[in-house]
C-alpha cells in the first residue's frame, strides 16, 4: 500500500527520481526528465543531510567541534541547522562560492532564525575545506571516505 501511495505521489509531481530499498533490495525504482540510475546529477538540498554526518564524524575525529563559533559568532551546528542567521538565498544552482558565502551579511543573531537555504552549507564547506586542507582533502573526499564509503 505504501509502495503504491509512493507510485501514485511520484506520477503526480514528478520528481528527478524516487528510489525507495530495504537493505539492499530495491522496492520500487522511477526516473524522469532524463535522469536514470547510471548518470550521476546534482542533489541540490538534498546534500544537506550528508554534511551534518561528515560533520559528527569530523567532531569525532578532533577536527571541528559543532558548538565552536567558525563565522561571525555562529557555530558549525547553526550553519548545518540553518539558524546561523543567513540571508535567504542560494538555492539549487544559485549556490555562491565559499568567497561569496562567507562574505554575506548576517540578518540575525545566530540561534534565533531559521533560514532555508544554501549560504550556511557553503559557508560550513568554506570552515570545513580549512580544516582538512593539512590533511589533503576537500570536504567531498572526506565526505566519500568516512560516509558514502563505509556506507556503501
Amino acid at each position: 500500500m505504501q509502495l503504491e501511495a509512493a507510485a501514485a505521489y511520484h506520477a503526480r509531481h514528478k520528481p528527478q527520481a524516487l528510489l525507495v530499498t530495504r537493505g539492499d533490495e530495491t522496492l520500487f525504482e522511477r526516473y524522469d526528465g532524463g535522469f536514470s540510475a547510471g548518470e550521476p546529477h546534482a542533489l541540490y538540498s538534498g546534500t544537506k543531510s550528508f554534511w551534518g554526518v561528515a560533520a559528527v564524524h569530523a567532531q569525532r575525529e578532533r577536527l571541528l567541534s559543532l558548538d565552536e563559533a567558525v563565522w561571525r559568532g555562529a557555530t558549525v551546528r547553526e550553519l548545518l541547522s540553518l539558524t546561523a542567521g543567513v540571508p535567504f538565498g542560494g538555492l539549487g544552482s544559485a549556490v555562491p562560492t565559499y568567497e561569496k558565502a562567507l562574505a554575506a551579511a548576517q540578518r540575525s543573531a545566530p540561534g534565533s532564525t531559521f533560514t532555508y537555504g544554501g549560504i550556511p552549507l557553503q559557508i560550513f564547506g568554506a570552515v570545513f575545506a580549512q580544516r582538512l586542507r593539512p590533511l589533503g582533502m576537500t570536504p567531498h573526499d572526506y565526505l566519500h571516505a568516512r560516509v558514502l564509503e563505509p556506507s556503501g
